[in-house]
Order: C-alpha cells, then structure tokens, then sequence
C-alpha cells in the first residue's frame, strides 16, 4: 500500500507507461472520489508553464484526432452551461487593454483577402446546380406577400426610425423585395438599413431618395409610367428610354416650372409627418409619404400647405390617392 512520504518505485525511470488492463484498475479506483478545491488548485500550480509536460509541444494529427473522437457525442449539463455563463460574464480578459499597434497588424493580415480564387468556393458547384428554383415560374400570393412583409417589419421594426424617412433615405427592408435585378437592390456599405441600387444609365451603385424608388415600385408594378433610378440628372437625361417619353421635362408644352425648391419640399414633408408622429392617417401604420389633398398637377399653389396634407403610408397613399382619376400616370399626361 502506497502511503504519503513514500518513494514510487518508477522514479528516475522515464519511458515506464502502465498497461491497459492498470490504466483500468486505476480508472475504476479513481471513480466516485472528490479531490478537494485547496489540492485541486495546488495541482493547478504544479502544472503551470514548464512543469507542464506538454509545455512547448505541439499535438500531432493522430493525437487531435483522437482527442476530437473522445469529444463527440458529450454533452455539458445546465449546471456546467450556467457556471460557463457567469465564468465569462465575470472574466473580460480584455477589459480596460487595448491591442498593441503590432497585434493590430496582425489581425489585418489574418484577414484574408477571399475575393476570387481565394474564396474557398471559387470553382465550386454550388448547391443549386442542375437544379431549377422551387420559385421558378412561380408566384407569392396576397396572403404569403403579406406574410413575408410582416415577418420583415417585426424582425427590423428598430430600423425604421423618423430620421430616415424625414430626410428621404430609402429602407432594404422595406423595399429589396419590391425591386428587380435591373435595379440590384443591395444594402448600403456605411449604413446596411440603407437601399442602394445601380443607375440604369452608368450601372454606379448610388442611394436613391425614398420618393423616387417609391415610383419605380409603381412603375414595375404598372401603375403609373415607365419610371427608372438615375444617380444625376445627367444620366437621365442621356437615357434613350427617357427621351422615348413625349414632352420632357423643360419642354415649352409643359409648364411645370416648380415655384419651390427640393430644400423647401423637405421641410414641409418632415412638418407634417412630425406633426402627424409618423402615423398613416388612414390605417394607423408608419407612414413615410406625405398625400396632398389637392394634386400638385392641378393646384401647384396649395403644394407647400400643410393644413391640405396628410401622412400616409405606401399602400393607402396609392389606395386613397392614386387610383382612377388620380393616378400620376393621368395627371402628368394633362397639360395645364
């Protein structure tokens, strides 16, 4: 029988390693046992840095790959996984440091580059090949559209904010889905809540205003003209399918010379959607348009009135202000 103070009779006899059948002995014998905090942390000491026998060492393939076996399949209880909690909620290893300028380095070089050939799927097949869309052919009803807008609206609702909207900053979740790969509609590098798409002219990726992506969500869906995104007035005005269209703007038969700035448009837009806390008018949802009660087309005078406009949002502006006679399709094609 061992006892404490005596010597081993493996000392100075390096490369002795027990056999199975001890190992198990030895297993089985040290099963059930509690090893107390105060010998646990003095064989923690005693195991640190050099006297570490693994210290300096680097585990082969066979090793790790045996380690990963024994892994699988273990499973931590809700009390280890609650210590593991609170362990990291009180350990902040780097609380109060900061990298070193050397360290910093060294993440940016380990930040590798996987454009192109250094994706690890460059030339891969990806998982839709030789396979055709579920969706192909296809169509979302009302119902499932609907669905997918909620689902949308409930998961970013803390995204859309009154700063967007009163300075006229389109949203990707409100409308990636209303656009086509023409526009490619993808989010802003800076500001991800934000939409980006490409000019239809130059194909340069810009943020459109709010105002005229809500147009050419119409415009696909065939309510008003053939309205597209352009990054300047340049590019619109060099576009071949814009000068397909009758009486451009400027042209001496259409007397729309506006007699207020975009500046002073904005203004106005942001009192009354303030003024109405960003609330449709008719259905009680965030609004992000401003609906005039008398058509600018008709009585431009009344444009800047806030007393003879409402806060609406996309579905009842076109609902309660678009339709029929009051589509903008109609009222552009009217010379006044």
């Amino acid at each position: 029988m061992f006892k404490k103070g005596d010597i081993p009779w493996n000392k100075d006899k390096p490369g002795h390693k027990h056999n199975e059948s001890t190992k198990e002995k030895i297993s089985k014998s040290n099963k059930g046992k509690n090893i107390s905090k105060e010998t646990r942390k003095k064989i923690s000491e005693k195991m640190k840095g050099k006297n570490n026998p693994n210290y300096g060492k680097e585990m082969s393939e066979e090793q790790k790959l045996k380690i990963s076996k024994a892994r699988k399949g273990i499973k931590h209880s809700e009390e280890t996984k609650q210590k593991m909690r609170e362990t990291r909620k009180k350990v902040k290893p780097m609380l109060g440091r900061k990298h070193s300028e050397e360290t910093k380095q060294k993440m940016r070089e380990n930040h590798a580059d996987f454009s192109g050939e250094n994706n690890p799927m460059y030339g891969k097949e990806g998982v839709w090949k030789d396979k055709s869309s579920p969706m192909l052919g296809r169509k979302h009803t009302d119902e499932t559209k609907q669905k997918i807008k909620e689902k949308h609206l409930e998961k970013n609702k803390t995204l859309y904010t009154k700063e967007y909207i009163s300075n006229n900053i389109p949203l990707y979740d409100s409308y990636f889905y209303k656009l086509t790969l023409e526009e490619d509609p993808k989010r802003d590098l800076l500001d991800t809540n934000i939409l980006t798409v490409k000019c239809f002219k130059c194909e340069k990726r810009f943020i459109p205003s709010l105002s005229a992506v809500h147009e050419r969500v119409r415009s696909i869906n065939r309510i008003g003209g053939g309205t597209m995104l352009y990054c300047s007035e340049e590019c619109k005005m060099s576009c071949s399918i814009f000068k397909k269209i009758k009486y451009q703007q400027g042209h001496p038969i259409r007397k729309e010379q506006k007699s207020y700035t975009q500046e002073e448009y904005n203004i106005f837009r942001k009192i009354v959607l303030e003024r109405d806390n960003y609330i449709c008018q008719y259905c009680g949802k965030l609004a992000e348009h401003v609906h005039h009660s008398r058509p600018q087309k008709l009585e431009p005078f009344f444009t800047l009135d806030p007393d003879l406009a409402i806060s609406v949002c996309s579905e009842c502006h076109y609902k309660y202000a678009h339709k029929d006679e009051c589509s903008t399709g109609k009222l552009a094609n009217k010379i006044c």
